[in-house]
């Protein structure tokens, strides 16, 4: 799974919009559309401030990506993600 579809599973569980996350992302809602779908990639900067809009860490959300190419059977992704979900009225741990 490409980093950008686990980014769409985390903003989809967070009740967030493509719309929100893109304004206060400065990314357009296209761009951010395409890297949701898998079908284009993102550079460090596009990556690093759609963590903090979604208020996760970076490497928390590259351990997943690790822990699924290491052993892709054995990962649930969305188990993974609740993991990392910020608790309400949290600030960004990583900042």
């Amino acid at each position: 799974m490409k980093l950008g579809l686990i980014l769409k599973e985390i903003r989809k569980k967070q009740g967030l919009t493509c719309v929100w996350v893109s304004e206060q992302s400065n990314i357009s809602r296209q761009a951010l559309n395409r890297i949701e779908k898998g079908e284009d990639n993102m550079n460090l900067n596009t990556f690093f401030r759609l963590c903090n809009t979604l208020k996760i860490s970076p490497i928390d959300l590259l351990i997943i990506k690790e822990k699924e190419l290491e052993s892709p059977e054995n990962i649930k992704i969305s188990d993974e993600i609740k993991k990392i979900l910020p608790v309400k009225g949290e600030k960004n741990k990583w900042i």
